[in-house]
């Protein structure tokens, strides 16, 4: 987000939504989605991070990252208003 406010693109901001999964492939992966200060305070680990943006979503993309990255049913029901 700092290179945002620098850079002033509008590419996301602190309501966009960022997916992180870490330990992909293990016994236990971590697969978290929510806004940049809900990651902030996320304990991901020491594996490997894979931090994914992801653009427009439809509606059952968002219902897959509500069921498999705990993304909040409040930011669900916000970008399906979009």
């Amino acid at each position: 987000l700092e290179m945002e406010e620098k850079k002033a693109e509008k590419v996301f901001n602190n309501e966009s939504i960022f997916c992180v999964v870490s330990g992909a492939g293990s016994e236990k992966p971590y697969v978290y989605a929510g806004t940049s200060d809900e990651l902030l305070d996320k304990d991901f680990g020491s594996y490997l991070h894979t931090i994914v943006i992801p653009g427009k979503l439809h509606f059952i993309e968002l219902e897959a990252l509500e069921v498999l990255a705990n993304l909040s049913s409040i930011h669900v029901e916000r970008l399906n208003c979009k």
